[in-house]
Order: structure tokens, then C-alpha cells, then sequence
């Protein structure tokens, strides 16, 4: 893929509701909620409505609804986008450079909204956005933003060249994707509990395992235990942060206990991880 060149970048909130309920760009916009949920819509001068469009289907691209985590907001140039919050909300916001427009090819020319299956992997591409964001208040001094950038548009072909497979087996329900997102979400707090997840999707427990279990291959259990160690390897190579601060952001009670785990499924001591992978 070509480099792609970021006018600027935000990992905002949690926040009430946006600086501006609507602006026009002039280069492509990635907009992603990464906690909440918000109202949008995208309009063109002069636009009228497509009868023609659909909805529901997981390569359609919603130009107007609601969007929360595991989906994508992609604007084209010269369109007006009006969003707002629905709940207090962390977002990522990417503009790129008008030139770029070019790199947008595989995006629909109206642009629109795209579901993400691979939660996991948009969450760790958010979650180096994040620290790098912090890092640098924002500055971009190297093009890791840009690479980023990359991934989550090679997510959206990933999606899109499998989407026709997928309706065939029905393999993944609505029901699964909103509990994976919500793994990835609050895997680390100190108190996620499945139990909590089965509830607030309406299922048992019981039922909440084997259906995820059908639709991502895993246990549910066992992909929160991913979503924690991904954290905690972007931390122990991206930080100066001990074992027990670790820990606690990767909602574990302790470094002793993180450390089991780790060692367990990694294959190495987290000290040696540190050393092994750190730049």
C-alpha cells in the first residue's frame, strides 16, 4: 500500500458530545467510537436518498444511524458529517491528507459505515493510537500513525473480500460481534465478568459460551484472556510501568498473578518479554 500521509489526529474522551455537531473535510475521514456510541449522518450537496441502499448485511455501508465500538466511519471529501454523542464517549478521529484521496479506492465513493469483525486487532491498533497520542500530545514526528492507518483500512478489504463468505455460513450473529466489541471494551476492568456480559445481552451464560464459541472459534473466557495480555504486552514495551501497575490496567489483582498467566500463554516471564521485544 502507498504511505499515507495524516493532516491530523485525535484519541479524545471520554467526552459529553463533540466540539462540532458538523464539519466538511478535505480529505478522507475515519471517525471510530472507541467507548459509547453516536448518532450520524453524511450528506453530499445536493443529495437525495438511494432508495437503492441496504442495510444490515456486513459489507453495507450505512451513510446514516448509530455507530459504537467495532465499527468504522469512513467520509469522503466535500461531505458534510453531522454526528452526535448518544452517551458520554472516546473517539478516534483521522483526517488525511487531501492528496491521499487516492488511497481510498477500495472505500464506496460515498463512503459510509463498516462493521469490523477482528475487534481485537481494531482495539490494539486504537490502543497504540492511544499511547502514542499521549505520548506526543498529538504530534506526529513518525509515521506509526500512518502505518496504524494502513491497518485498519486493510481491515475494512479483509472485511469486504470475506463478507460474502460469511452470509453464506451465518457465522457470525449481531448478537456475538456486540459481545465480542464489549470484551474488548471492559476485558480489563477490575470488574468485567461474563456474567455481567450475558446479561446485559439478554442470554444465559451457558448460551453466551457455546454461541461465541461458534462464532470466533474460542471461548469467550479465553478471548478476554487475549484482549488483557495484548494490553499488557503493549504496556510492558511501551512503558516504564511495574508489574503491579500492569496489573491493575490489565485487570489482574496482582504482578504475582499476571505473571502465572503471562508466562503461561506467552512462553516467557514478563521481565523477559520486556527486555526481548523493547526498543
Amino acid at each position: 500500500m502507498p504511505s499515507i500521509r495524516i493532516k491530523r489526529y485525535t484519541c479524545s474522551g471520554p467526552r459529553e458530545q463533540f466540539s462540532l455537531e458538523e464539519d466538511v473535510y478535505e480529505g478522507w475521514v475515519v471517525l471510530a467510537a472507541q467507548t459509547g456510541s453516536f448518532l450520524f449522518a453524511m450528506k453530499e450537496e445536493g443529495e437525495e436518498e438511494d432508495e437503492g441502499e441496504q442495510r444490515g448485511e456486513i459489507d453495507r455501508w450505512e451513510r446514516e444511524g448509530v455507530a459504537g465500538f467495532g465499527e468504522l466511519l469512513f467520509c469522503p471529501p466535500a461531505t458534510t458529517l453531522w454526528r452526535r454523542a448518544l452517551e458520554p464517549m472516546s473517539f478516534v478521529f483521522i483526517e488525511c491528507d487531501a492528496a491521499d484521496n487516492g488511497l481510498f479506492a477500495t472505500i464506496p465513493p460515498r463512503g459510509g459505515k463498516v462493521l469490523i469483525r477482528d475487534v481485537q486487532r481494531l482495539g490494539s491498533s486504537f490502543g497504540y493510537l492511544n499511547e502514542l497520542h499521549d505520548r506526543t500530545g498529538g504530534a506526529k514526528p513518525h509515521t506509526v500513525p500512518e502505518h496504524l492507518l494502513g491497518d485498519l483500512l486493510f481491515l475494512v478489504e479483509y472485511e469486504r473480500s470475506i463478507a460474502a463468505h460469511l452470509r453464506e455460513r451465518r457465522a457470525v450473529e449481531p448478537l456475538m460481534h456486540q459481545a465480542a466489541a464489549y470484551i474488548e471494551q471492559h476485558a480489563c476492568s477490575a470488574d468485567f465478568t461474563l456474567g455481567a456480559l450475558a446479561n446485559k445481552l439478554g442470554i444465559a451464560g451457558p448460551q453466551l459460551t457455546r454461541r461465541f464459541q461458534a462464532a470466533y472459534g474460542t471461548a469467550p473466557v479465553a478471548y478476554a484472556t487475549e484482549v488483557r495480555l495484548a494490553r499488557a504486552r503493549r504496556l510492558l514495551t511501551g512503558s516504564d510501568a511495574t508489574l503491579d501497575q500492569i496489573a491493575d490496567q490489565c485487570g489482574y489483582p496482582n504482578g504475582f498473578y499476571l505473571s502465572r498467566v503471562f508466562t503461561r500463554a506467552i512462553g516467557s516471564s514478563p521481565s523477559v518479554y520486556r527486555k526481548t521485544h523493547r526498543i
